[in-house]
């Protein structure tokens, strides 16, 4: 990792080249940590470049996971021995050796056959001419690495090398370029003005089995057919490749064997290695298809995808074999894999969408289910009590907790669903590419047997949020059956087809249902397709129905039904800009007296900056604004979660129909963009600066209020940068103009942001407390409580200036000088700027919790006009002794004598303070007065 790109100086921090010195890593990695988000602590370290590499022998440091004292790497050495102390094999002195043991490739400090001889110390000796990349494995599992030698230059010399096993001097040619390229540069200089791309050895495993075994094999060594081993690489690219002109080129013994490419004869390979023939096919077809390594098994093999048609937009994701003694998954993904690519012409509509499949997402599973046991389910990895595999499918994380079967929770049980959710490199491999690929449209998990088609939730009767739609995709799969068909009848203004399923079809009396004319009627189009469920599924058990041929348009307007999307969409995934207001207007469509959306500014790069309103006809207002700071993701979905809670299930929360809730939850539509496709930590907006050559200004400091008090000059390339002067940015004018028009009916203004549980209070920019600073420290302790007693997370209350630092031109700073009843800064989670799609919900109901509270606690305390406590002393001394004949003083010693101060005092909700509301107090001068004669 580089640091710092500009400065001329450089200090180079490597870690790790011993295995097992986990502590250097970590080091490495906080020194990042440091210097990337905590620079402003180290000025003097910001004149350097720092050139950082945390982890230069990664195949050690991860079989130390194994044996947690190994110190070399891993690379195969003479004699059946592994690895080399990579902290011996660099160029300067390494022929000068004064130990036998470190020539023994043995024992740990073995110093390599040759200065250099290991790729890591290549690197890590020139990090800024060479890069190592591995661009494959082979069939042994050995990387096959690639030298990138002056990646800085666009023109580039390809060299490979050792591609027939026994040519040595090949591979020891390259080495040789290699070396002079690095070490001897300023003799070739025009070498210097290429790129070169050089690998040394194409054939990892036919050469190490020249060493061990035959000095003259040619091939490489994967299995073929007729137990024969190995395919001559160099005629195995797929130019010409169908042409040949000598029969032995085709004999699986021969040294010079090709592999097949029909389909028929890959029956034979896959079998033994289907890695074999998915790499086959994309090096074949490199304009179909490109194949991705996802994650490696804890037996060493890879769990690959497949990705065919990859530039275009609408995803499908199939995985197959899961469950390891279920073939049928397999072959079956094997087979779409086929059809798709050989014979794609066959399928047009196919041929719409990108396919993303993982055919054998359980390969150790799946081999011991066809050398030992063919029943076997699970994986191969080692648990508890000497037992071995998780069942995959059990060890998701989705109510990964709830047990059911007892034996998920048993490592000897056949559904064991593993020590914690998501503890296989299986299942890790599969979440990474939902999570890489949440817009596919579909997704497919192929198993055997049962002849079902399941869909969410697995874990409850209960149906999940879209359950119409995905039961409408699964019937479609009904539509290759003789009993139904699908007819389209006409086509909408946009488009779209409106189709009509026929069951039974071949019945004369017909009965016709046209459902969702209306788009927002969903209900309607659900019971159409549970109509078609029953019809289809359970139809002998409608004997009497069977006479009608069933004519059901489920969507007779699909247009309309579009537009109206899924809403609970956006509490499982990150929205863009563009889906944020659809999710609004969404909403204002089904809920329009409930809902209204407003335009309140525009950025500076045109997006409109929207507010939603909930019970608009409401006076107290909540004033929510989100992601201010564009990296602030969670932030933002926090916000459309309360907006989903107060629109779907505010039955379930009536004391807060007493609110108007005004909710922005993208206050900085541009950055926000901008950290979805150019830099995730982005925090700006993106107006350009007076300089010409920055972007941005930190909204959260860029408010009328103070902002003019800040004595740090701040670079407008800084994260920092307020602007040029206060009210610069768009935003920040927006929402000042909301809280100007409508200060007097706020009750509550929080500005949401990301990470280090705080709630902080005005003032920012200063030390000194803020007007009624008890009153809103007690709204912010009611979030803070009401998280800890549900959550155990614990949040600190108190100003920026206290908890974190100055800060000027903030929004609860200019919201207090408005005089808003209560002003505060939400930080929350504690987990930095990286947000979990699946924690979503989790952001979000940890943030509800807190607003909820602290919406009701400040209603509480602004129930009415709030009166000095002073001031009510002498109300009540007045009622009670308005002739003037006891002192104000002695009234206030008889009041206290008699207990009644106190009593007063504990009604008095908020902690500390001297206010109470008119209410109580009258109630005190009611029961006072009554009892007056005994005051004597």
């Amino acid at each position: 990792m580089v640091i710092n790109k500009q400065p001329s100086k450089k200090v180079f921090v490597v870690a790790n080249m011993h295995a097992r010195e986990w502590a250097a890593m970590t080091s490495a990695i906080y020194i990042i940590h440091e210097l990337i988000l905590n620079s402003n602590n180290y000025p003097e370290a910001s004149t350097f470049q720092w050139i950082v590499v945390p982890l230069p022998n990664p195949d050690g440091y991860m079989y130390t996971r194994l044996e947690r004292l190994w110190r070399k790497n891993r690379a195969a050495q003479q004699d059946n021995a592994t690895g080399v102390d990579l902290n011996r094999n660099f160029a300067y002195k390494w022929e000068l050796n004064l130990n036998e043991e470190d020539d023994d490739p043995h024992k740990e400090t073995y110093r390599g056959p040759s200065a250099f001889s290991e790729v890591e110390t290549l690197e890590a000796k020139y990090p800024d001419k060479c890069k190592v990349e591995p661009i494959g494995r082979s069939y042994e599992g050995r990387d096959i690495n690639a030298i990138y030698i002056n990646k800085q230059q666009n023109k580039k010399v390809f060299v490979v090398a050792n591609m027939h096993a026994r040519e040595w001097a090949a591979m020891t040619s390259a080495i040789y370029i290699i070396r002079e390229l690095l070490r001897n540069s300023n003799s070739y200089p025009e070498a210097s003005t290429y790129q070169w791309i050089v690998v040394p050895m194409a054939n990892p495993d036919g050469y190490e089995y020249t060493k061990a075994d035959d000095r003259f094999w040619r091939k490489n060594r994967a299995p073929q057919q007729d137990n024969a081993l190995g395919v001559d690489l160099n005629r195995n690219f797929g130019y010409k490749w169908e042409l040949y002109l000598n029969e032995e080129d085709d004999i699986p013994n021969e040294q010079t064997y090709r592999v097949y490419r029909d389909f028929k004869l890959y029956q034979a390979i896959f079998r033994v290695n289907t890695q074999l023939w998915l790499d086959a096919l994309a090096t074949e077809n490199p304009q179909k298809c490109q194949l991705q390594k996802l994650e490696e098994t804890y037996e060493g093999r890879n769990v690959s995808a497949i990705v065919i048609n990859y530039n275009l937009p609408k995803k499908i994701i199939v995985i197959g074999n899961l469950q390891a003694r279920e073939w049928v998954g397999m072959t079956s993904a094997v087979y779409i894999i086929h059809e798709l690519i050989l014979n794609a012409g066959n399928y047009p509509d196919a041929n719409k969408f990108q396919w993303i499949i993982v055919p054998m997402p359980n390969p150790d599973g799946y081999e011991f289910s066809r050398e030992h046991d063919r029943k076997w389910n699970k994986n191969r990895s080692p648990q508890s009590n000497a037992n071995f595999g998780v069942n995959l499918d059990s060890n998701f994380n989705n109510q990964w907790n709830v047990n059911g079967n007892p034996s998920r929770a048993d490592p000897a049980g056949r559904v064991y669903r593993g020590p914690a959710p998501f503890s296989e490199p299986e299942t890790r491999a599969l979440r990474d590419l939902m999570h890489n690929h949440v817009d596919a449209v579909l997704l497919v998990d192929l198993q055997g047997f049962g002849q079902l088609i399941l869909m969410p939730w697995s874990w409850t009767e209960e149906p999940a949020p879209n359950a119409d739609r995905t039961r409408a995709i699964a019937i479609a799969a009904l539509l290759f059956s003789g009993k139904v068909s699908v007819e389209k009848i006409g086509e909408t203004a946009l488009g779209r087809d409106i189709n009509v399923i026929n069951i039974n079809y071949n019945a004369k009396k017909k009965v016709i249902l046209v459902a969702n004319l209306h788009a927002r009627e969903w209900a309607a189009m659900s019971a159409a397709l549970y109509i078609i469920s029953e019809l289809v599924y359970n139809g002998d058990q409608y004997p009497e129905l069977s006479q009608f041929r069933w004519m059901i348009i489920p969507m007779a307007n699909p247009d309309g039904y579009d537009v109206i999307d899924d809403p609970t969409d956006a509490l499982h995934r990150f929205l863009s800009y563009d889906e944020t207001n659809e999710f609004m207007f969404t909403l204002l469509q089904l809920f329009p007296k409930q809902v209204s959306v407003e335009k309140l500014g525009e950025t500076w790069l045109g997006r409109d900056i929207n507010m939603m309103t909930i019970n608009y006809n409401a006076r107290d207002t909540i004033v929510l604004v989100a992601n201010l700071h564009a990296r602030e993701w969670a932030a933002m979905t926090t916000a459309l979660f309360i907006i989903f809670e107060l629109v779907y299930n505010g039955h379930h929360h009536p004391e807060l129909s007493q609110f108007r809730w005004m909710i922005i939850p993208i206050a900085n539509p541009d950055g926000y963009e901008f950290t979805r496709e150019r830099d995730r930590y982005w925090s700006k907006n993106r107006s350009p600066q007076p300089d010409s050559q920055t972007f941005g200004v930190d909204l959260n400091g860029n408010f009328a209020y103070k902002w003019e008090e800040n004595d740090r000059p701040v670079e407008p390339k800084d994260r920092t940068y307020n602007g040029p002067q206060a009210g610069s940015e768009p935003e920040t004018r927006a929402i000042s103009k909301l809280l100007e028009s409508i200060g007097p009916d706020i009750l509550l203004f929080v500005d949401m942001h990301t990470f280090g549980n705080h709630i902080f209070h005005p003032w920012s920019y200063s030390t000194e407390p803020a007007e009624n600073v008890e009153l809103t420290k007690a709204v912010a302790h009611a979030g803070a409580d009401a998280i800890r007693f549900k959550y155990e997370e614990y949040y600190t209350v108190g100003t920026p200036s206290q908890l974190y630092r100055r800060v000027y031109g903030t929004p609860i700073d200019y919201c207090q000088s408005l005089r808003i009843r209560v002003c505060l800064w939400l930080e929350m989670t504690n987990s930095g700027f990286q947000f979990e799609a699946s924690r979503i919900m989790r952001y979000g109901e940890e943030g509800w919790t807190a607003i909820k509270a602290m919406a009701l606690k400040a209603a509480e305390v602004f129930d009415e006009k709030q009166i000095d406590f002073a001031e009510q002393l002498e109300s009540v001394a007045y009622v009670l002794c308005g002739d003037g004949t006891v002192t104000y003083d002695k009234f206030c010693q008889i009041w206290h004598a008699k207990g009644i101060l106190d009593k007063l005092y504990r009604l008095i909700d908020v902690d500390c303070t001297n206010l109470i509301s008119t209410n109580q107090i009258m109630e005190f001068i009611s029961n006072l007065t009554n009892s007056r004669s005994s005051w004597s």
